[in-house]
């Protein structure tokens, strides 16, 4: 990949153009003023690795979490389905959906369409390897993650030197190298392919603009090979998209072949790995199904259409304001439409501003990565919302802030009685947005991030903590009783899917585990020996969670019965948000041997004992 910008259009560039971003212009002094007219050197990029390191750390010393443990129980062929080296991103398909009900790592009311399958064979090969070897040691596997992120950082790095000069490479590369957006997948070693995904596009996106300027069969073979390599490490590499649709807009210059025709033959590099993978994927029914947390737009395009303008306003605001997902979380769709509108109003005229005065050939570039970091953002709608979702989108978003600041803080003024371009005005307004975004970016956003792994650091912890504690007792009863263990939570919001696999070092689920209800307050009655009512507050359903339930929901009635295995369900109020009221009767005693009885607090798992016949108790946070 080409590291540098062309010196013969740097040394033809205009000196107020160049002073503006579209070449090196003359530094006048001062350390900090030289190391950024040089741009990000080799010793500043180990610089910035170093910080990288301080402003991650946190992350990468978080312990297992979430998915980690199911991907540690696979490894270790204790899932209740085998699962192979690619396959570790296969968590419930058609085949064994049955399966995992039947072991409770589904619950009761779990949608009977549910499927989430990715195809990540890659990163599923190379999490495979790090369990296998360094299973016991999990900053090996985030040092690893690590490797990644300086990878797609040395990529993005590439990029922005190829079409800026480096002043403005050395801010866009210190903006998106510490980005928030990076410290969940180092923090969550199963969210790594969206390092992998991204290292090999950045790369891909530069041996693809190579193609673009000399149409050499050696690059695009290169360029479609990196292609293939980060759709491989996952679906995250599609996000990429909206940066080779936009080059073509917008750039055009760089294509000796302008038509229609030439620019079609342009994206074969990207276009036939994607189309590849695609086709793989539709043919081995890869996707989500089902699922509340995800709404996939070839399964469920209404859903995903409706979610979509909220979840684009979300993760644009997160980018731009360098936030953590979770402040607009609370706040309704029309004031994170409001939000937006705000926002959108205050950046349009300085970043106009700022791209009109580079030169014609990096505003072209400037124009198509802040188009395609919007664009690019099509496929993460799909899901629900979190920073994690924006490394991509954050390469335009990078460079667009580090052309608004240099626009503001180093190019030289307009000489005296000049006037500035009517398209293009520069006044307060860019100053106050460009020491805004210097605020968000350069200082809030790696305090963002390193707050970012420590909250889930902690909270990992507590989980496992909390898993140990409660693993241990449902050892000790299985140790004491011949009879199966069956570990039962009254209500217990955190504890579906992940838990089970988190009781003890193998990672091996109990052969019953049953989630009665998520509810944030559960009233149980106890109507015999065999039989336990639950009831929710009016309009608050059973298994209700806030952000969308990534089981889905099986629909259900006024008197729907359901059973699984050795319980019977049966509905017995339903409210405008599902089941409020159900009966569930075992096929054992309640008090029987290997009954583990348990619910959710905030101090963890404690036991408890089922209330006597005929009377209740109310199961609380």
């Amino acid at each position: 990949m080409t590291d540098s910008p062309d010196a013969a259009e740097a040394s033809a560039a205009p000196p107020l153009a160049a002073g503006r971003g579209g070449a090196a212009g003359p530094a006048p002094g001062g350390r900090l003023r030289r190391l950024l007219d040089d741009g990000p050197t080799l010793l500043a990029f180990l610089c910035l690795a170093t910080v990288g390191v301080f402003v991650f750390w946190p992350s990468l010393a978080c312990p297992l979490w979430l998915d980690d443990y199911i991907h540690r129980a696979m490894v270790n062929h204790v899932y209740p389905s085998p699962r192979g080296p690619l396959d570790l991103y296969d968590f419930v398909s058609e085949r064994d959906r049955g399966v995992l009900m039947t072991r409770g790592i589904l619950p009761w009311w779990t949608n009977p369409r549910l499927e989430i399958r990715f195809l990540r064979p890659l990163s599923s090969a190379l999490l495979y390897g790090d369990h296998s070897l360094f299973g016991e040691h999990p900053l090996v596997m985030h040092l690893h993650s690590f490797a990644w992120w300086l990878a797609a950082v040395f990529g993005a790095r590439g990029l922005f030197r190829r079409f800026f000069i480096p002043r403005i490479a050395l801010l866009a590369t210190v903006v998106f190298a510490l980005a928030p957006c990076h410290a969940i997948p180092l923090a969550w070693l199963a969210n790594r392919e969206a390092l992998v995904s991204l290292a090999f596009g950045l790369f891909a996106l530069g041996h693809y603009e190579d193609f673009r300027a000399s149409r050499s069969l050696a690059r695009g073979a290169a360029a479609a090979a990196l292609f293939a390599l980060s759709m491989a490490g996952g679906e995250y590499g599609l996000l990429l998209a909206g940066y080779v649709v936009t080059a073509e807009v917008f750039a055009r210059e760089a294509t000796p072949s302008p038509s229609y025709a030439g620019r079609a033959l342009g994206v074969l590099p990207w276009l036939a790995p994607t189309a590849a993978y695609l086709a793989i994927r539709h043919h081995f029914h890869y996707g989500a199904a089902g699922s509340g947390f995800y709404s996939d737009p070839t399964q469920a395009f209404g859903e995903f259409m409706s979610h979509a303008p909220r979840r684009l306003a979300s993760l644009l605001l997160d980018a731009w304001l360098s936030l953590d997902g979770n402040g607009l979380r609370a706040l309704g769709g029309s004031q994170v439409g409001l939000l937006f509108l705000v926002a959108l109003a205050l950046l349009a005229a300085p970043v106009h501003g700022a791209i009109a005065r580079l030169d014609a050939r990096a505003a072209g570039h400037a124009t198509a990565m802040l188009a395609g970091s919007v664009l690019g953002l099509a496929p993460a709608l799909a899901v629900s919302t979190s920073p994690r979702l924006l490394a991509a989108g954050m390469l335009g978003v990078a460079s667009t802030v580090a052309i608004v600041l240099n626009d503001a803080w180093f190019a030289p003024p307009a000489p005296e009685g000049a006037l500035e371009s009517a398209h293009a005005p520069r006044g307060a307004l860019t100053a106050s947005v460009a020491y805004a975004l210097g605020f968000l970016h350069l200082i809030h956003a790696p305090i963002t991030s390193w707050v970012v792994g420590k909250e889930i650091g902690f909270g990992a912890r507590l989980f496992a903590s909390h898993a140990r504690s409660l693993g241990k007792r449902a050892g000790a009863v299985d140790a004491q009783t011949p009879s199966e263990v069956a570990v039962q939570l009254v209500r217990a919001p955190n504890a579906a899917l992940f838990m089970p696999f988190a009781l003890n070092p193998r990672a091996e689920p109990p052969r019953r585990w049953r989630v009665l209800a998520r509810a944030p307050h559960v009233l149980a009655m106890r109507e015999g020996p065999r039989t336990l009512v639950l009831t929710a507050p009016r309009d608050v359903s059973l298994f209700t969670t806030e952000d969308g339930d990534v089981f889905g929901a099986a629909p259900m009635s006024l008197g729907a019965v359901l059973r699984v295995e050795d319980m019977r369900i049966e509905i017995l109020q339903v409210g405008a948000e599902g089941p409020e009221r159900a009966r569930f009767t075992f096929d054992r005693d309640l008090d029987a041997e290997g009954m583990v009885w348990a619910t959710e607090t905030g101090r963890g798992y404690p036991s408890i004992t089922p209330p006597e016949e005929g009377f209740g108790a109310p199961f609380d946070p």
